[in-house]
């Protein structure tokens, strides 16, 4: 290896192949594998596959992931009307209220 080129910075205990467990995901995600098996099963997390009966991520799905995480909190920071669990913005929109209650009518003889 050649002196000229820096070396990346890598924290201690990450994961550094291309294909990991579930374990070495959250590592990586900051996230326990509790987290990433519920959002497996919600389809809402990043991309995995199964080899076997073994669950695996790809490094590359773990960082898209991450990306699209910060880049949706980037624009509910921008635009805090914005639904992200539904993908619309709720500017605009009147606020629900609950129907008034009436009195009852008398009854008139």
């Amino acid at each position: 290896m050649s002196h000229d080129q820096p070396v990346a910075a890598q924290p201690a205990g990450e994961p550094t192949g291309p294909i990991l467990s579930p374990a070495e995901a959250g590592i990586l995600l900051r996230a326990s594998p509790e987290s990433l098996r519920r959002w497996r099963n919600q389809r809402t997390g990043p991309r995995y596959a199964r080899i076997g009966r073994r669950i695996v991520y790809f490094r590359s799905d773990l960082l898209a992931f991450a990306e699209e995480q910060r880049e949706q909190a980037m624009a509910a920071a921008a635009d805090p009307h914005r639904d992200l669990r539904r993908g619309s913005t709720t500017a605009g929109a009147a606020p629900r209220r609950k129907a008034a209650k009436t009195p009852a009518p008398a009854n008139a003889p």
